[in-house]
């Protein structure tokens, strides 16, 4: 079999096969061991941030839910403090976890 991009290399011969491992094993291997590294770098790093924003917006939701008015309806008049604007950015890594279990987005990612 050849390669249809150029039909003068063979698939698996001696310069696709270099081509793939000298592209393809760092590829994998950045995928596989620096996504997680960075993730959990990441959360690490912020995890008061990510905290203080989580404990501060469900205080919010708590107040506004007292006075009657509806808590997942966003003020589009208030700014995101700078921890708020990460947890916005990075939420979908630590959703659905306590602040104290961020990092097992990391465990889920290596699995």
């Amino acid at each position: 079999a050849f390669l249809l991009g150029d039909v003068s290399v063979e698939c698996w011969g001696e310069k696709h096969l270099t081509w793939a491992i000298c592209l393809g094993v760092p590829g994998i291997l950045l995928y596989m061991v620096a996504a997680p590294v960075w993730v959990t770098r990441l959360i690490k790093r912020n995890a008061q941030k990510i905290t203080a924003a989580t404990d501060r917006i469900a205080a919010e939701e708590e107040a506004t839910a007292k006075k009657g008015l509806d808590p997942t309806k966003e003020d589009a008049t208030r700014k995101l403090t700078a921890d708020e604007a990460f947890l916005v950015r990075f939420s979908y890594l630590t959703k659905g976890y306590r602040a104290e279990f961020a990092y097992w987005q990391v465990v889920i990612m290596m699995r």
